[in-house]
């Protein structure tokens, strides 16, 4: 159903589908809890750990998956080659979908959209997103792979245009004590 909604360029029922699913399969947002407290996780340890929570967040970023390749169908229809105006129009279309995605309570969804955007290096675009979601992001996955100089980078520069002048100096001060060959 995904597929044919995109198709008929009705991308905010793909984003409403989803986000529905996700949360009939997870109404109490384990997934959430199992993001924000075991993420990332040991596959090792899953037996130990919260094995539930695990699955409820593995079943909801399926479901973003759709998602994903919504954003992947226009963000490749802008790249076909076509007039400028053309262009435009499939630009403004993206980022109006991804605003959208954005304005969803779903915290999940906010996650795979800002995975979404990394794998696809909009970086200047992830910049002006000034929801608060992409700066726990950042700093969830600076957390996680310190030695990630481009999240580092784009957590500051979030910080610097949203005035957390204080976090994005606490930012530089960790890059330039970073010991590392890549600087």
């Amino acid at each position: 159903i995904c597929q044919q909604f995109s198709a008929a360029g009705f991308y905010e029922g793909v984003i409403k589908l989803c986000t529905t699913f996700a949360n009939k399969l997870d109404p109490n947002e384990t997934a959430l809890h199992f993001y924000r407290n075991n993420y990332p996780f040991d596959i090792n340890q899953m037996q130990i750990k919260d094995q539930e929570g695990y699955f409820a967040y593995s079943n909801r970023m399926k479901c973003y998956e759709e998602v994903k390749n919504m954003f992947q169908f226009v963000f490749r229809n802008l790249s076909t080659p076509g007039n400028n105006e053309q262009q435009q129009s499939m630009s403004q279309q993206l980022q109006h979908i991804l605003n959208v995605a954005l304005q969803s309570t779903d915290q999940l969804l906010h996650v795979a959209v800002y995975e979404w955007m990394l794998f696809n290096n909009l970086l200047v675009e992830m910049l002006s997103i000034t929801n608060s979601s992409l700066g726990d992001f950042l700093s969830r996955s600076v957390t996680q792979t310190p030695i990630n100089l481009q999240l580092a980078d784009l957590l500051w520069k979030y910080f610097e245009r949203n005035g957390q002048h204080a976090s994005a100096a606490k930012t530089l001060d960790k890059l330039a004590t970073l010991h590392s060959e890549k600087i």
